[in-house]
């Protein structure tokens, strides 16, 4: 599955290494942090 952005405001993907070990990486994006920051001060 290629990275990709998520619903719940991340990128996220999975993939295979070479030595058969299954990976999913989820990154949190600049844009969803900044809307917290934003909506935090309400």
């Amino acid at each position: 599955m290629p990275l990709d952005k998520t619903f719940w405001g991340a990128l996220f993907g999975q993939l295979t290494d070479s030595f058969g070990i299954n990976w999913m990486v989820n990154c949190e994006l600049q844009e969803h942090k900044d809307f917290e920051k934003e909506h935090a001060k309400n």
